[in-house]
């Protein structure tokens, strides 16, 4: 049985995207070893996070059409609009977003 990483929802090895501003942070990543498979690319974060919620919905599902169980962002601008999609792991400036499928899992 795989041990449970990302707050008991996700697993050793799944795939998951991410949205950081910084190339080279992969801290909860590799804490939670998962596969990044996906990205908003660093460059374009202050893009993705001032773009409609429906863009940002958009661009959400297709990482998670390509197989990403999650999306993982470090420091995230959240808005009204877009804060109830995002979960905080912990106290830590990292935030989740799951497909809908996936947090119904989760929840079980």
């Amino acid at each position: 049985m795989r041990k449970p990483t990302l707050p008991s929802m996700h697993y050793r090895g799944d795939r998951v995207g991410r949205i950081s501003s910084k190339l080279t942070d992969l801290a909860i990543e590799k804490i939670a070893r998962v596969e990044v498979i996906g990205e908003v690319d660093y460059t374009q974060t202050k893009e993705f996070w001032s773009a409609p919620i429906e863009t940002q919905g958009k661009i959400l599902s297709l990482l998670a059409s390509a197989g990403d169980k999650a999306v993982a962002a470090t420091t995230p601008v959240l808005t009204d609009a877009n804060m109830r999609d995002w979960r905080q792991l912990g106290s830590s400036r990292y935030w989740v977003w799951m497909p809908k499928s996936q947090e119904s899992y989760s929840r079980n």
